[in-house]
């Protein structure tokens, strides 16, 4: 999926594809970057999240998305 097309999406549809365990690590990046937190925070709480990307989302200026990233089963 391309980059455009995920913008084109709303947030809640981003949630939802964000928290998936089965999209691939490349859209999870994309959306991991998305200004919605509640997207980051799904893409954080996703057991399939690669480490960097929750190593990146550690970082993340919004509390409730840090949060998540320590709620995740797959640890850094």
């Amino acid at each position: 999926m391309e980059e455009a097309a995920l913008n084109n999406l709303d947030w809640n549809t981003k949630r939802e594809l964000a928290g998936n365990p089965g999209t691939p690590p490349e859209v999870l990046d994309i959306l991991a970057g998305d200004e919605d937190w509640r997207v980051r925070r799904a893409v954080a709480e996703n057991p399939s999240a690669p480490p960097e990307l929750l190593e990146r989302l550690a970082g993340d200026g919004k509390w409730r998305v840090r949060e998540g990233v320590a709620k995740t089963p797959t640890r850094l």
